[in-house]
């Protein structure tokens, strides 16, 4: 098979991961760091290696990111783990796909702003109070046309009470620029997994596998 013709093929109603219908095949892009998907900032990979992997898919490496095609998406993730590229990297993976319209494009990412469990979705510019990271995508990508969810991951009990063993505290109230970026650095904890498995990646699944791995007619 042709896959240039394969990737531009148009789609008779797919929906996108906001449940709106579009007639072009979908890239779904997540952040993180590829190689520590357990971290709090790679929350995204986490979610969608488990969507991949219950759909029984494989990755394929393509230098700078890892790539899945299903018949309704292309999943992308980045080898790349540092903000600044992941704006490059997204032109890249449109290009790889043939992906035309940054409407056909959905970014997933985390929010320190959100408790665990949580997700919030929109189009285009955020608050930047609360979601600084997708008015940054807005500002590099010239675009305010992709969709985007925001998966939480700081503690319910808030930063200001927790406690973290591997961080001293007094870098919270001292040093919190440090305490952030250690925070999002961190594992997380196996109490708060289960959480993330129920709530975010069971529904995600399905959601996915009924979006994109099923035509529909």
């Amino acid at each position: 098979m042709n896959k240039s013709f394969y990737h531009r093929k148009k789609l008779l109603q797919v929906a996108d991961a906001e449940g709106v219908t579009s007639q072009f095949k979908q890239m779904i892009f997540a952040t993180g760091n590829c190689f520590y998907p357990g971290i709090r900032k790679s929350l995204p990979i986490y979610l969608v290696n488990g969507a991949i992997k219950s759909f029984g898919l494989e990755w394929t490496d393509e230098g700078r990111i890892l790539r899945v095609e299903t018949p309704g998406a292309s999943f992308i993730k980045p080898k790349l783990w540092e903000d600044r590229f992941y704006s490059g990297l997204i032109k890249e993976a449109m290009e790889r796909t043939a992906t035309r319209s940054f409407s056909d494009v959905t970014i997933i990412t985390h929010s320190e702003n959100l408790p665990i469990g949580s997700s919030v979705s929109g189009v285009g510019e955020a608050d930047d109070d609360l979601y600084p990271q997708i008015n940054r995508f807005v500002r590099e990508l010239l675009s305010d046309k992709f969709n985007w969810t925001c998966y939480g991951v700081a503690p319910k009990e808030g930063l200001p009470n927790y406690c973290i063993q591997d961080i001293p505290s007094v870098l919270l109230k001292a040093y919190p620029d440090e305490f952030d970026a250690l925070f999002l650095d961190c594992k997380i904890p196996y109490r708060d997994m289960d959480v993330v498995d129920n709530l975010l990646l069971a529904p995600l699944q399905s959601q996915w596998y009924n979006s994109y791995l099923t035509r529909q007619q």
